[in-house]
């Protein structure tokens, strides 16, 4: 079981990373920041995933999918507000951190639906 969950996470991780650190070198405003990407998904991939992982157990498919569209919208903000703060920090002119947030959610939940087919 623990072996299952550690490899959940990992995988998670793994791939929203590289999906996320792709698209930040293709977008001329977050390219500077790649390691800020990285750090920002390391502290909201595993949280998600290890709820998703539990809620799995707790309710049935239906509220689940509602759980995790409730949840992705929390995570696409609160990744967008750390995005635009560490622009604002870095004194760079404003972009759209939200607009890169959704992005690179809507692509990591594409890989994430295709590995698991």
């Amino acid at each position: 079981m623990m072996d299952h969950l550690l490899h959940m996470l990992l995988l998670s991780l793994a791939v929203t990373i590289l999906v996320e650190g792709v698209l930040a070198l293709l977008v001329p405003f977050m390219r500077r920041h790649l390691k800020e990407v990285v750090l920002v998904n390391l502290l909201t991939n595993p949280p998600y995933v290890l709820a998703i992982l539990f809620l799995r157990i707790l309710v049935p498919p239906a509220v689940l999918i509602l759980l995790q569209v409730i949840l992705e919208i929390l995570i696409f903000y609160i990744e967008g507000s750390l995005y635009g703060y560490i622009i604002k920090r870095s004194g760079e002119p404003p972009a759209h951190p939200f607009l890169f947030s959704l992005a690179a959610n809507l692509l990591s939940i594409a890989a994430g639906i295709l590995l698991s087919r």
